[in-house]
């Protein structure tokens, strides 16, 4: 006989479509145990079922609006045997393609963990798979705990029915290892009302249910439905940014200098994107029954943090000022370029908020758009006391540009996001070659690495920013060339997230029309972005 290390279903989790009648879906989540493989039947040799055991044991689920999900199962496991475990795989079983299980990673308390995938049949069922086996950073011995988790997007994870429901029902089995604290959690988009959520939670609120559970002995299941109702709108405090003449008599915080700026450029006349940030951060904090703050509460913090290029503010930072303000991140910025106004319903639907560009008086002026009327999209608007209305009674039902912020589910966002200004364009290359970006010298338009995007964003009479962004949980090497369309100086601002925290640096230069400047980086998914050039390298 031959002795290997193989995987064995440990937790089975099948989601259905409960009324709908979906065809059943699974996710197995497996743990390693030696086994004895001869002549094509597998047994277990010496082993007790308890040889592995979940001291907790999280499976977190978030049901988007466009019927996507987010899985994301985290637990301390401990080994009672006398092998060593260096690895875990947790297989999911939803139909469709390896091109519908996107964003997957792989963590522990150090930081992302190297991982494989794999899309194999499951020989049971006949049904397609795919398998993420995390390698642990250090093999757990007899007597030792280790914390990990795994996360993966979904694309087909719930059914809708039109716009207005979204429906889910799955049950989660161990087979044979005890769990001794299990919680499961199911969110959804907080303007959202939940209509029908079983068994009884423990805890509901908000758009998050938690059901709370002890396993000492196997095997156990708990099966869950969630029907969600589609809301219109999110109830946000609108909140002014000033009155004319921004002399603090009406709004204690008009008259005080915005960013980085001498005292020229004020929160009441230039504020809007800083107040509109600041009513999408009370809304969560509302959601999460933290303090509310007010807009020069974080115009200094941002000042203080790398959060402005003088008056622009950096949106990409969001998540690194929130957690300062806050004690924890509770708003992250979503990549992206110009949405169509149907994209912006999307956002809106899924419980997003959308920063419209629009134009006040040929100036570019930003209101935070909040839910849907009709065809129409309510906003609320920080000019003057003009609070809530509708985009198209004030500015005709126009914008320039969109920017999208959600609240931060259990999932890390990390990537790396690059501004210029400049009269140029930025080309970015990944290791394999693919591109994202413009190049104005053969008027080509690129989008070819995975999550990433490329537009323009403009802050009031201020000149228009080019930005790439890309998500991305593993390591990368990146190169970012700034391509001259015009004679001048130029700021190229690279800022990137990872587990650990996030960093930015800043690179200055002279070019001219057609000349190439290249920035060579190299991004960690702990630790952000490390340069290998710090310079820029002048290619003509």
């Amino acid at each position: 006989m031959k002795t290997r290390v193989l995987l064995v279903s440990v937790i089975l989790l099948t989601l259905t479509a409960g009324i709908f009648e979906r065809e059943v879906r699974e996710i197995y989540a497996s743990t390693p145990e030696n086994l004895i493989v001869s002549e094509g039947l597998i047994q277990s040799q010496g082993l007790s079922s308890v040889d592995l055991v979940y001291r907790t044991l999280n499976t977190e689920t978030f049901l988007d609006a466009d019927g996507s999900g987010w899985i994301y199962l985290n637990g301390v496991i401990e080994n009672w045997g006398s092998s060593d475990y260096s690895e875990s795989s947790w297989c999911y079983q939803f139909g469709g393609s390896p091109s519908d299980y996107t964003m997957i990673f792989a963590e522990d308390g150090e930081g992302i963990l190297d991982f494989d995938v794999e899309w194999k049949e499951d020989w049971l069922t006949g049904w397609g798979q795919t398998c993420v086996t995390a390698h642990l950073r250090h093999p757990i011995k007899n007597g030792m705990d280790y914390w990990y988790g795994i996360g993966i997007k979904i694309a087909d994870f719930s059914t809708i029915t039109g716009e207005d429901i979204i429906n889910a029902v799955w049950t989660v089995k161990s087979s044979s290892t005890p769990v001794m604290e299990y919680i499961n959690q199911a969110a959804w988009p907080h303007n959202r009302e939940a209509a029908l959520v079983t068994p009884e939670p423990e805890e509901i609120q908000w758009g998050r249910a938690i059901w709370r559970r002890t396993y000492e002995q196997a095997p156990w299941e708990l099966s869950v439905e969630v029907t969600v109702d589609l809301g219109n709108s999110m109830d946000v405090t609108p909140i002014s940014q000033g009155t004319y003449p921004f002399d603090d008599l009406d709004i204690p915080w008009e008259n005080k200098p915005l960013g980085l700026t001498s005292g020229s450029q004020t929160i009441g006349s230039h504020g809007c994107y800083l107040t509109c940030m600041t009513m999408a951060m009370n809304y969560y904090a509302k959601i999460m029954q933290l303090e509310r703050i007010t807009p020069d509460i974080l115009n200094e913090v941002a000042r203080e943090n790398g959060g402005f290029d003088g008056a622009n503010f950096n949106g990409y930072l969001v998540e690194e000022l929130s957690s300062r303000i806050f004690g924890r991140v509770i708003l992250q910025d979503e990549l992206g370029g110009l949405l169509t106004k149907e994209g912006v319903r999307k956002e809106l639907r899924a419980g997003n908020f959308v920063l419209l560009g629009v134009r006040n008086n040929d100036l570019e002026h930003y209101v935070l758009a909040i839910g849907i009327d009709g065809e129409d999209i309510i906003i609320n608007d920080p000019l003057e006391q003009r609070g809530r209305g509708l985009l198209s009674k004030n500015y005709g039902g126009n914008y320039v540009n969109t920017r999208v912020f959600k609240m931060v589910t259990s999932t890390p966002s990390t990537g790396v996001e690059a501004g210029l200004h400049s009269p140029g364009e930025l080309l970015v290359t990944d290791s394999q070659g693919r591109r994202t970006g413009f190049d104005p010298r053969t008027g080509q338009h690129y989008n070819e690495i995975p999550n990433s995007s490329y537009w323009e964003d403009q802050l009031v009479d201020l000149e228009p920013v080019k930005i790439f962004g890309v998500n991305n949980f593993a390591p990368e090497e990146y190169t970012i060339e700034v391509i001259g369309t015009g004679t001048g100086p130029y700021t190229l601002h690279v800022g990137a997230s990872g587990t650990r925290g996030s960093n930015e640096k800043v690179v200055t230069g002279e070019i001219s029309a057609g000349e190439v400047h290249a920035v060579d980086l190299t991004y960690d998914p702990n630790q952000g972005i490390v340069y290998k050039t710090y310079l820029p390298l002048v290619r003509r």
